[in-house]
Protein backbone atom coordinates (compact mmCIF):
# COMPACT_ATOMS: atom_id res chain seq x y z
CA UNK A 1 0.00 0.00 0.00
CA UNK A 2 1.11 3.76 -0.80
CA UNK A 3 2.46 5.23 2.42
CA UNK A 4 4.08 8.82 2.42
CA UNK A 5 7.76 7.47 3.55
CA UNK A 6 10.51 6.22 2.41
CA UNK A 7 10.23 2.36 1.81
CA UNK A 8 13.80 -0.05 2.02
CA UNK A 9 13.08 -2.10 -1.48
CA UNK A 10 15.41 -4.27 -0.07
CA UNK A 11 13.11 -5.09 2.72
CA UNK A 12 10.13 -4.99 0.56
CA UNK A 13 11.15 -7.81 -1.59
CA UNK A 14 13.73 -10.39 1.07
CA UNK A 15 16.58 -9.73 -1.03
CA UNK A 16 19.17 -6.91 -3.03
CA UNK A 17 18.36 -6.80 -6.62
CA UNK A 18 18.32 -4.43 -9.17
CA UNK A 19 14.32 -2.94 -8.96
CA UNK A 20 12.61 -1.37 -11.82
CA UNK A 21 9.82 0.97 -11.32
CA UNK A 22 6.64 0.23 -13.30
CA UNK A 23 4.25 2.85 -14.23
CA UNK A 24 1.05 2.18 -15.54
CA UNK A 25 0.64 -1.30 -15.86
CA UNK A 26 -3.11 -1.88 -16.94
CA UNK A 27 -4.03 -5.41 -16.87
CA UNK A 28 -1.42 -6.83 -15.74
CA UNK A 29 -0.55 -9.53 -18.01
CA UNK A 30 3.13 -7.63 -19.66
CA UNK A 31 4.02 -7.00 -16.06
CA UNK A 32 3.94 -10.76 -15.05
CA UNK A 33 5.46 -12.39 -18.23
CA UNK A 34 8.34 -9.94 -17.92
CA UNK A 35 9.06 -10.64 -13.69
CA UNK A 36 8.53 -14.18 -14.79
CA UNK A 37 11.33 -14.10 -17.59
CA UNK A 38 13.31 -11.69 -15.62
CA UNK A 39 13.60 -13.67 -11.82
CA UNK A 40 16.97 -11.66 -11.05
CA UNK A 41 15.33 -8.43 -11.28
CA UNK A 42 12.60 -6.88 -9.12
CA UNK A 43 9.55 -5.04 -10.48
CA UNK A 44 7.44 -2.35 -8.66
CA UNK A 45 4.19 -1.93 -10.54
CA UNK A 46 2.10 1.08 -10.14
CA UNK A 47 -1.35 1.47 -11.26
CA UNK A 48 -4.50 2.77 -10.19
CA UNK A 49 -7.07 0.90 -12.53
CA UNK A 50 -8.39 -1.61 -9.40
CA UNK A 51 -9.02 -4.24 -12.02
CA UNK A 52 -5.79 -4.34 -13.15
CA UNK A 53 -4.57 -4.32 -10.07
CA UNK A 54 -6.84 -7.18 -9.08
CA UNK A 55 -6.04 -9.29 -12.08
CA UNK A 56 -1.64 -8.56 -11.66
CA UNK A 57 -2.33 -9.92 -7.77
CA UNK A 58 -4.21 -12.89 -9.84
CA UNK A 59 -1.55 -13.35 -12.28
CA UNK A 60 1.13 -13.17 -9.06
CA UNK A 61 -0.60 -15.57 -7.01
CA UNK A 62 -0.41 -18.36 -10.05
CA UNK A 63 2.59 -18.23 -11.59
CA UNK A 64 4.38 -18.00 -7.72
CA UNK A 65 6.02 -14.76 -8.81
CA UNK A 66 8.21 -13.31 -5.94
CA UNK A 67 9.72 -10.69 -7.71
CA UNK A 68 6.15 -8.53 -8.15
CA UNK A 69 5.39 -5.79 -5.82
CA UNK A 70 2.31 -3.61 -6.26
CA UNK A 71 1.18 0.06 -5.23
CA UNK A 72 -2.45 1.10 -5.91
CA UNK A 73 -1.54 4.84 -6.32
CA UNK A 74 -0.51 7.43 -8.43
CA UNK A 75 3.28 7.32 -9.77
CA UNK A 76 3.98 11.02 -8.93
CA UNK A 77 3.23 10.27 -5.28
CA UNK A 78 4.95 6.87 -4.88
CA UNK A 79 8.02 7.98 -6.80
CA UNK A 80 8.25 10.99 -4.45
CA UNK A 81 7.21 9.60 -1.48
CA UNK A 82 8.39 6.11 -0.93
CA UNK A 83 11.37 5.67 -3.32
CA UNK A 84 14.72 6.17 -1.35
CA UNK A 85 17.20 8.27 -4.09
CA UNK A 86 19.16 5.71 -5.96
CA UNK A 87 17.09 2.83 -5.07
CA UNK A 88 15.85 2.03 -8.86
CA UNK A 89 17.54 0.57 -11.59
CA UNK A 90 15.07 1.58 -14.28
CA UNK A 91 11.57 3.35 -14.92
CA UNK A 92 9.38 1.01 -16.97
CA UNK A 93 5.99 2.84 -18.82
CA UNK A 94 3.85 0.01 -20.77
CA UNK A 95 6.25 1.29 -23.97
CA UNK A 96 9.40 0.40 -22.59
CA UNK A 97 12.23 1.33 -20.26
CA UNK A 98 12.49 5.20 -19.90
CA UNK A 99 16.31 5.56 -20.02
CA UNK A 100 18.31 7.73 -17.36
CA UNK A 101 18.46 8.31 -14.35
CA UNK A 102 14.81 6.79 -12.33
CA UNK A 103 14.78 10.09 -10.10
CA UNK A 104 14.90 12.65 -13.29
CA UNK A 105 11.58 10.58 -14.47
CA UNK A 106 9.65 12.61 -11.46
CA UNK A 107 10.15 15.46 -13.73
CA UNK A 108 8.51 13.76 -16.14
CA UNK A 109 5.34 12.93 -14.76
CA UNK A 110 1.99 14.42 -14.67
CA UNK A 111 -0.36 12.20 -13.48
CA UNK A 112 0.25 8.88 -14.58
CA UNK A 113 1.44 9.74 -18.06
CA UNK A 114 5.57 9.90 -18.71
CA UNK A 115 6.38 11.87 -21.63
CA UNK A 116 10.21 10.77 -21.98
CA UNK A 117 12.43 9.99 -25.31
CA UNK A 118 12.37 5.72 -25.31
CA UNK A 119 14.60 3.62 -27.40
CA UNK A 120 11.65 1.91 -29.33
CA UNK A 121 13.43 -1.20 -29.53
CA UNK A 122 13.77 -1.56 -26.23
CA UNK A 123 11.43 -3.45 -24.53
CA UNK A 124 11.59 -2.83 -20.67
CA UNK A 125 13.33 -6.11 -19.87
CA UNK A 126 16.69 -5.35 -18.81
CA UNK A 127 17.65 -2.63 -16.56
CA UNK A 128 20.09 0.29 -16.77
CA UNK A 129 21.96 1.80 -14.31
Amino acid sequence: PYVPAKVDLNAVFGRTSPCIFEIGFGMGETSAAIAAANPQNDYLGIEVHTPGVGNLCKLVAEAGLSNQRIVQHDAVDVLRDMIQPGALSGVRRRAGLVPGDPELALRGLRGRVVDLMTNPGDSGDTPRR
